[in-house]
């Protein structure tokens, strides 16, 4: 029996968040040297071009759901320059100078240059070798998740939620000069939708917008969506709040501005309590069969074979799967041999040492370079890098942390051999500590880096790194 849903606007929703004070290998092989910490992609001139990041969803009341935090990290040899404009949904806007040094990184508090229910930020940055994300806290957790490094006319989600006491939020940031109209179209449990109330949704130039998901789809437990932009191009992304019993948490997730026919998640694992549940998304008037394959880390196990109908969505939990042991770490790729489509995983920890909500969107392609802007290790964060090696020989890697001058080595993680088709999952905080950790993965052969952090007394955030120069795309 589906519960009633008591429907609250966001800025509601903030207000009373704020007032309950809510809380919520063995070396197989080698395929060469070890890797230098960054080689070419620091000195290439092909790389001396401006880059433009676009961050969306985040909020800069006192007290807000989604206080914001911008991380900018320098990945190469040289400084980096550039600004940083914050705009409200209010019309406000505001900006300050930004300068990097070789190798080191600056966090920016969204709050101190503008203050609003919500805000996006545009980062332009001077030279092609920086990375930049986005961090989001509040009384319901912590989330992070790269910025976006395009604008596009759409822009997917593969899960999302609107049950009672869920509250799903599309932020819709338009950073030119000229307005934009979008559509939302939906993919439920119940079948496709597109509600005309969100349907030519205004978004005024140089401006955030954001829309209430479950204000017209009502008490849906699973929601994938598409952001078409009717006129002008946008960035797209879903700030998910979720009060429901046992299942609190707050997750920031920039959306895929294309589909693909193939998606990795370096990281899976099932213990007592969790659900880990992968969303095949299908925006295509074309079914899409999709073979999940499982990699474990002992054993073999039986793919799935799913076919995803036209414009739908299937949800694959995990954990409800007798062929994937408990207590055993595993990779999961999904590949459509149709049209393209997307995936998204969300894992729900309702308690213990980790408590909160992990959602992120799995990786289309594999690269050498890996940038992890945001992290840290210490008494009151765990974080874990997650490496998947799509190869069909062993990939050698090195760790480094970006501190300025030169990329400085993690101790016992400098020369990491991961074996064909396998993953390696490293604990930062058994080799160094610290609160600010940006990093940065160099491999011998293109692989697939999530960072995995988990914040003691609530807040869970997974996401693919930012992948330096050129992908390799997975097949």
């Amino acid at each position: 029996m589906s519960r009633q849903p008591t429907r609250r606007g966001p800025l509601a929703l903030i207000a009373a968040l704020v007032v309950a004070g809510t809380v919520a290998a063995s070396l197989l092989g080698s395929s060469g040297p070890p890797p230098a910490a960054l080689d070419a992609v620091a000195s290439s001139p092909a790389r001396a071009q401006t880059t433009a990041w676009y961050c969306a969803g985040a909020t800069t009341v006192a007290g807000g759901a989604a206080d914001g935090t911008i991380v900018v990290a320098d990945a190469g040899a040289s400084p980096l320059h550039g600004t940083l404009t914050v705009v409200s949904n209010q019309g406000a806007s505001a900006a300050m100078s930004l300068g990097i040094g070789p190798f080191s990184s600056v966090a920016i508090h969204e709050a101190d240059l503008l203050k609003a229910p919500f805000v996006a930020a545009t980062v332009v940055l001077q030279g092609g070798h920086g990375a930049v994300e986005q961090q989001v806290s509040g009384p319901l957790g912590a989330a992070s998740t790269p910025c976006a490094s395009t604008t596009s006319p759409r822009w997917y989600f593969g899960a999302g939620s609107t049950v009672d006491g869920a509250s799903l939020l599309i932020a819709l940031y338009d950073p030119f000069p000229s307005d934009a109209i979008a559509d939302l179209s939906f993919a439920t449990d119940q079948g496709q939708t597109a509600p005309a109330e969100f349907q030519g949704i205004y978004v005024p130039a140089r401006s955030v917008t954001m829309v209430d998901i479950g204000a017209h789809v009502v008490d849906r437990p699973v929601v994938a969506m598409t952001v078409s932009a009717r006129s002008g191009a946008l960035v797209a992304a879903k700030l998910q709040l979720d009060t429901v019993a046992g299942q609190k948490g707050l997750t920031l997730v920039t959306g895929a501005p294309t589909t693909a026919a193939v998606w990795r998640f370096p990281d899976g694992g099932l213990t007592p309590g969790v659900t880990d549940t992968y969303y095949l998304y299908n925006p295509n008037t074309a079914p899409a069969p999709v073979r999940v394959g499982v990699a474990l880390t002992t054993g073999r196990a039986e793919p799935f074979r799913i076919e995803v109908g036209a414009q739908s969505v299937v949800a694959l939990p995990a954990n409800g799967e007798t062929r994937i042991p408990k207590g055993d770490g595993y990779t999961v790729t999904a590949r459509s041999s149709g049209p393209p489509i997307v995936v998204e995983r969300v894992v729900d920890y309702p308690g213990g040492a980790r408590t909160g909500l992990g959602d992120l969107l799995g990786s289309p392609a594999a690269a050498r370079h890996w940038v992890l802007a945001a992290g840290a290790a210490d008494s009151t964060h765990d974080e874990w890098l997650v490496v998947a090696n799509p190869q069909t020989d062993p990939v050698r890697l090195s760790v480094a942390r970006l501190v300025g001058s030169t990329p400085t080595p993690v101790p016992g993680l400098d020369a990491v051999v991961v074996a064909p088709g396998a993953r390696s999952a490293l604990r930062l905080g058994d080799h160094l500590q610290g609160a600010f950790l940006p990093l940065i993965v160099t491999a011998s052969a293109p692989v697939v880096v999530e960072r995995d952090l988990y914040r003691s007394g609530g807040g869970v955030s997974a996401a693919i790194g930012v992948a330096l120069g050129a992908l390799s795309p997975l097949s």
